[in-house]
């Protein structure tokens, strides 16, 4: 528990000396990430990255992993009947940068329809960055839900 606490509050300290530019350059891939239009989502992610979320595969890696979480997203809302679906991300409760490197923890929500009844969920989504010429794209993310009602 200790280090937790530690490493938590060494991460604080990170997020400090977080330029202003980058931060704001994070912040807008990110919303670019959360967009309606999957191809502009699909933009903000390296082509190699690492998604991890809470449908079948729940796993993709490598080159296009993102354009195939969309599809298999997709495919997951055709089979279970989910429509309407729209996600907001909240102020961010860990943000660190570190050279070209970024960490960045939100809470989030997902609401939808699923065979005709409203759904929300509330999670947290998580995401590792990284700095290359063509800005910040993401490496990896991660959806960890906390409730459904």
């Amino acid at each position: 528990m200790i280090r937790l606490c530690v490493v938590t509050s060494a991460a604080c300290l990170y997020a400090v000396s977080a330029s202003a530019s980058d931060r704001s350059d994070i912040l807008a891939m990110l919303t670019l990430w959360n967009d309606d239009d999957p191809a502009k989502a699909i933009t903000a992610c390296a082509n190699d990255a690492v998604v991890i979320d809470d449908i079948p595969p729940y796993e993709w890696r490598g080159p296009g992993a993102c354009a195939n979480w969309a599809k298999d997203y997709d495919r997951n809302a055709l089979k279970n009947q989910i429509s309407d679906a729209t996600g907001t991300i909240g102020t961010p409760k860990q943000f660190i940068v570190n050279g070209d490197r970024a960490y960045v923890v939100f809470p989030a929500t997902f609401s939808y329809t699923e065979k005709g009844k409203p759904v929300k969920n509330t999670a947290t989504v998580t995401f590792s960055l990284q700095k290359t010429a063509l800005g910040w794209r993401i490496t990896a993310w991660t959806w960890g839900l906390l409730t459904t009602s």
